[in-house]
């Protein structure tokens, strides 16, 4: 019994370290957000440093809308 709570006890925290990781990586992504958007938003940028913000601002909701969907994925398996 004890051998197993010691296994349950070390996927426990396997999993929150994950989500601790992946908690992080949402909050970088979200920092980049806000500085693509004031890159944007900023009346002196030029029209080619606002493009490429556009485009960098997509690419980082794409990679947040990844991990959304693993923080729904790995939910669902918990509930396995």
């Amino acid at each position: 019994a004890n051998r197993r709570n010691q296994i349950h006890a070390n996927k426990v925290m396997d999993a929150q370290l994950k989500q601790m990781k992946q908690t992080t990586r949402l909050h970088a992504l979200t920092a980049l957000m806000e500085y693509f958007n004031r890159q944007i938003s900023d009346p002196t940028s030029s029209e080619e440093k606002v493009l490429k913000a556009r485009e960098k601002r997509r690419e980082t909701v794409a990679e947040i809308d990844r991990i959304i969907h693993r923080f729904n994925d790995n939910e669902l398996d918990a509930m396995d």
